[in-house]
This record gives C-alpha cells, sequence and structure tokens, in this order.
C-alpha cells in the first residue's frame, strides 16, 4: 500500500518524487497483513479520502504488499547506482 505524490516530468526519461508505504515488522503473519492491505485500500478508495490527498498532491496507488518490497528494493538499487556514478561522498 502506498502513495505517491504526482511528479511532473522534468528532464526525459528521469522520474524522482517520493512515497509513503505502510511496513509491518518482518514475519508478521500473512493473513494480518493481507487484512490491513484490504481495510486501507478501502479506507483509500473513498471519495473523502481521495479528495484530500488530491489536495495535497497526491496520487492513490494500491498494491499488494509484495509490490511495495519490489518497488522499495529497486530504488534502493536505482539510488545507489545514481550515487556510485555521480560521485557523492557522504560526510
Amino acid at each position: 500500500m502506498a502513495c505517491w505524490p504526482r511528479t511532473p516530468q522534468t528532464l526525459p526519461g528521469f522520474e524522482t518524487g517520493s512515497y509513503q508505504g505502510l511496513l509491518a515488522p518482518a514475519g508478521t503473519p500473512r493473513d494480518v497483513v493481507s487484512k490491513l492491505n484490504a481495510e486501507i485500500a478501502k479506507i483509500l478508495a473513498t471519495p473523502e479520502m481521495r479528495e484530500k490527498l488530491a489536495v495535497l498532491g497526491t496520487e492513490v496507488r494500491t498494491a499488494q504488499p509484495e509490490a511495495l518490497g519490489t518497488f522499495i528494493a529497486a530504488e534502493k538499487t536505482r539510488w545507489a547506482q545514481v550515487i556510485k556514478e555521480s560521485g557523492i561522498k557522504f560526510d
């Protein structure tokens, strides 16, 4: 389950933004995760919630829990490559 702010494209082929997601501790039973995901999806689908989030410039994208994990792993890989290629150093 995640929400992403709408991000205008400023450079062709490059997209960045922020996202929010709900995470549970490792080992949380699958049925509990599934129930939370379903209930939160219902809330995010309500017109009231969509309107509130739209005012904030947020686009709601719901998915199965594994999709958020896959997205986070891909983002870690992508930004690690950006850091490596740019030569950014952390103090």
